[in-house]
């Protein structure tokens, strides 16, 4: 599993508070859940992407 650094999250929020776009919103939120260390079913859950969605794998 890949591990994300505080300055990582840090990078994921500042991107998700400029972002004015629904679908680039929902793939940020889902990669702040990952970094956040939720696992694929959570994430999938959450944000409605197949856990099977490549951004889930990480």
């Amino acid at each position: 599993m890949y591990r994300y650094s505080e300055a990582d999250l840090e990078k994921i929020a500042a991107a998700r508070k400029r972002n004015k776009d629904k679908r680039a919103e929902k793939r940020l939120y889902a990669l702040e859940l990952r970094a956040e260390g939720k696992s694929a079913e959570e994430v999938s859950a959450a944000t409605g992407f197949h856990k099977a969605y490549p951004l889930l794998f990480h």
